[in-house]
């Protein structure tokens, strides 16, 4: 009987050395895949900030347009075309060449409050674009370096989390 208690003793503190053992091993499973989610997380939000950057951008050529008609109906024209077709004002290059033509090509139109304001806001969306890229860039770094770390990967590999691959963009805003 001494025999038998000897072994339950060794066999409950076996169970529970085990017990804790996957219990040890979900709370660190849980925190990787946690915490590489919260930065994927994060950058799908610098993603969403560059994108609602990028739509402002849009709205102010439109405005400059509108501000350029009385003045020269081809170059609203221009920026109008500018304004729409987002893929051509990508490929069209330093669209802040073009923006920053107009107060030397107009000057009446440059002496304007509403046209100063369209001005100003231009720069400081441009400011804010050029850092949530920035941001961007860190947590797409940081993401990377996180989930290819060696222990880290294979973590997430045991637990069936998906990795996901995002790319770098320029950091700066056409300049």
């Amino acid at each position: 009987m001494k025999n038998t208690n000897k072994y339950s003793k060794i066999c409950a503190t076996i169970i529970a050395v085990i017990l804790a053992m996957v219990i040890g091993m979900t709370v660190v499973v849980n925190k990787v895949r946690d915490k590489a989610a919260s930065l994927e997380n994060q950058v799908y939000i610098a993603e969403e900030c560059i994108g609602t950057l990028d739509v402002h951008r849009t709205e102010l050529i439109a405005n400059m347009a509108d501000c350029i008609a009385p003045y020269s109906e081809e170059d609203a024209t221009f920026m109008r075309l500018l304004a729409s077709n987002c893929e051509y004002l990508e490929s069209f290059g330093d669209i802040n060449d073009i923006v920053n033509c107009i107060p030397a090509l107009y000057p009446e139109l440059a002496a304007t409050k509403m046209f100063a304001d369209i001005m100003t806001d231009w720069t400081d969306t441009n400011d804010r674009l050029d850092e949530c890229r920035n941001d961007y860039n860190d947590t797409v770094q940081e993401y990377a370096d996180y989930v290819s770390t060696k222990y880290v990967s294979m973590l997430l590999d045991a637990s069936g989390y998906e990795v996901q691959t995002f790319e770098c963009i320029e950091d700066t805003v056409d300049e």
